[in-house]
């Protein structure tokens, strides 16, 4: 189902003094997640050339964001608004196969309690409460068939 999956730099892969007043490459952060989706908030940029050196945390047109920070799981669709997004540290990006008819199903299954919960029993931290990638990567989803999906698909709407 997941056929790739990144999580951001470290802390000192992008540190303030790689960020820009120039809009180049968008920064997302765990504060630009919602239920609702892409929040604007918190806006800021690397340079391009900043993003290719972590190239890894670049995130493409059609892929997911899911935080790894309290609330862990939230999971949104990359938006298409800026040039380019990056990744920041609280942040995974999440590319699926083409097994999932739409990437619109996957996202309503992170929403559900099921996930929400296994994802919260699963985290760790005192002060800062977070799951890692090798926890979302073992996660398990339920995933019907193509046919069945186009059927859900179509009864909700995002």
């Amino acid at each position: 189902m997941i056929t790739d999956i990144a999580d951001g730099p470290f802390g000192s892969n992008l540190k303030t003094e790689h960020y820009t007043a120039e809009k180049e490459a968008r920064i997302i952060q765990l504060s630009n997640l919602s239920d609702y989706g892409w929040q604007e908030e918190n806006t800021r940029y690397t340079t391009f050339e900043h993003a290719k050196e972590i190239k890894r945390c670049i995130v493409n047109e059609g892929e997911l964001i899911m935080g790894k920070m309290m609330p862990a799981g939230m999971t949104i669709m990359r938006p298409n608004t800026e040039k380019m997004y990056i990744l920041s540290s609280d942040c995974v990006r999440i590319k699926l196969d083409n097994n999932i008819e739409t990437d619109k199903f996957f996202l309503y299954t992170t929403r559900s309690d099921t996930f929400l919960n296994q994802v919260n029993n699963d985290s760790q931290g005192s002060t800062r409460v977070r799951t890692s990638i090798s926890k979302i990567r073992n996660m398990d989803v339920f995933i019907p068939s193509v046919p069945e999906q186009e059927k859900i698909g179509e009864f909700f709407v995002l």
